[in-house]
């Protein structure tokens, strides 16, 4: 079991325990000594100011049909929007432990909401020159049921990104959501960067999270 796993683990039964320093001596306050340095994260996310926001409207968000994926001719407005950094290099990214591991932007929902009324946005650079390309949901969102953004527009059904592909050909990924008609109102959308281990898919690293209660 790698490190980070083994602290999750260590941090969970501080938790539970009520952070009892006779249950935590011989685990989590083992990864808080201060000759022991913790890994950078692998990625930062930052939200979009409300500035940059109203910028991104204004320039325009393409909506896309997901099934023909072809414009709309329609314009979406972002709710809310995140920024996802990547911290090291294509170089450290390729000789990472992670580099083979798949990696994608999964987004959720805390209740249930219908076809058609959620909708997800997402942007790089490479792809379009960073054109910005949203789509509401073609099929109803169950609570918790986690939407790939990467996944939900890969040109082949077993097609994946790998944390090292992401790197190379993503490097900082622009996100955000809207609604329609305030369907998604009081809503708590978590956005969340994942990598999976390819051999065991029970085997994950959340890179991070964020979260964000529609109005």
């Amino acid at each position: 079991m790698k490190k980070h796993f083994k602290f999750f683990m260590a941090l969970a039964t501080c938790l539970t325990m009520g952070l009892s320093a006779t249950a935590c001596d011989l685990s989590f306050l083992d990864f808080l000594k201060p000759d022991e340095e913790q890994p950078e994260p692998l990625a930062t996310v930052e939200t979009v100011s409300a500035e940059d926001l109203a910028s991104i409207n204004e320039q325009g968000v393409t909506l896309y049909n997901l099934a023909t994926f072809q414009p709309t001719g329609e314009t979406a407005t972002l709710e809310t929007a995140y920024v996802f950094s990547m911290t090291e290099t294509l170089e450290e990214a390729q000789a990472s432990e992670y580099a083979n591991w798949t990696a994608d932007y999964y987004v959720s929902l805390n209740q249930a909401v219908e076809a058609g009324k959620i909708g997800l946005a997402g942007s790089y650079d490479s792809f379009a020159d960073g054109t910005w390309i949203a789509f509401y949901s073609p099929i109803a969102v169950e609570a918790n049921q986690e939407v790939p953004l990467l996944g939900s527009v890969q040109q082949t059904e077993n097609q994946r990104w790998t944390y090292a592909q992401v790197a190379e050909f993503v490097g900082t990924f622009r996100c955000g959501a809207f609604d329609l008609d305030n369907a998604c109102s009081g809503m708590t959308l978590k956005v969340e960067l994942r990598l999976t281990n390819p051999e065991d898919a029970n085997d994950k690293l959340t890179v991070n999270v964020t979260e964000y209660t529609f109005a």
